[in-house]
């Protein structure tokens, strides 16, 4: 019976219907719980309900701009900058796979740049974020520098220590075949460290959204970010939540990319985690 139970866990979350059920199911239970806080709270101010928030919605994706939000564009333009912004920060910091690759290969190289790296992720980026402002100006160059410094750390520490990790065994079987240096990063280091590098470009691409509305509402003062300050600011709660839902869907799509890759690309690596995961 027990085996069963397992099987039928596994063909539900392994099916597309069984994912979308699981995807409403968990939807309706976070809206309804949602709705009882904000019944319990009672105050728009503090917490706005979901239909408030979902009528915020459609106000500004009608187009309309919020009385008294001064500045603020269409929901429309907030959109496009800030994707806009992830994609060009995040592209850039994309040469952290490189980095991190020299860094796991070469100790040389480990031993120079690991003290900076750790040093740098160490440091609050989005408290000296406002440093930015006055040394290059509220640009849009300057916001995709805010996006790269919080994202590219990530890229870098996971794909160092994914290559600097790669199975012992592996590397003993290409030196049995006298592999070549090329041959052996092409052949064993890239291939075995690949799941761990595309997870680390799934984090950081998470961190790259949350950069680009750190460097608007702290470098651009425009887009998404300003206009949810804009409208805390006017304590409209269902508008700044809409924004905040707006974020949200935004990294939601975003994210989906590198998680397709890892579901498609590294099939055997889910077949061994769940093999592990219903061994007896």
């Amino acid at each position: 019976m027990r085996r069963e139970k397992k099987s039928w866990d596994a063909s539900l979350v392994g099916s597309i219907p069984g994912r979308i059920a699981i995807l409403v199911i968990s939807f309706v239970v976070f809206v309804s719980i949602w709705q009882i806080l904000s019944m319990i709270v009672n105050n728009v101010v503090i917490m706005a309900s979901p239909l408030q928030v979902l009528a915020s919605l459609e106000s500004l994706f009608a187009g309309q701009v919020p009385v008294g939000a001064t500045g603020v564009g269409t929901i429309y333009d907030g959109i496009w900058t800030t994707a806009e912004l992830i994609a060009v920060g995040y592209a850039i910091s994309l040469v952290g796979i490189p980095i991190g690759i020299v860094m796991g290969r070469w100790k040389a190289a480990e031993s120079i740049i690991d003290p900076w790296i750790n040093a740098l992720y160490a440091l609050p980026m989005v408290a000296i974020t406002p440093l930015i402002y006055p040394l290059t100006g509220g640009t849009f160059s300057a916001a995709v520098l805010v996006v790269f410094l919080i994202s590219v750390f990530t890229i870098i520490i996971n794909t160092y220590t994914a290559v600097k990790y790669t199975s012992n065994q592996l590397a003993e079987v290409a030196k049995t075949f006298n592999a070549s240096e090329f041959q052996f990063m092409t052949k064993v280091v890239l291939p075995a460290s690949l799941p761990e590098i595309v997870a680390g470009m799934r984090l950081g691409l998470g961190r790259a959204v949350l950069g680009a509305v750190v460097a608007e509402v702290l470098v651009m003062f425009s887009s998404l970010g300003q206009e949810m300050m804009a409208l805390q600011m006017l304590i409209n709660t269902p508008g700044s939540m809409a924004i905040v839902a707006v974020i949200a869907a935004i990294g939601i799509l975003a994210l989906q990319s590198p998680r397709l890759i890892e579901h498609y690309a590294f099939k055997w690596k889910e077949t061994e985690r769940l093999q592990r995961g219903f061994k007896r």
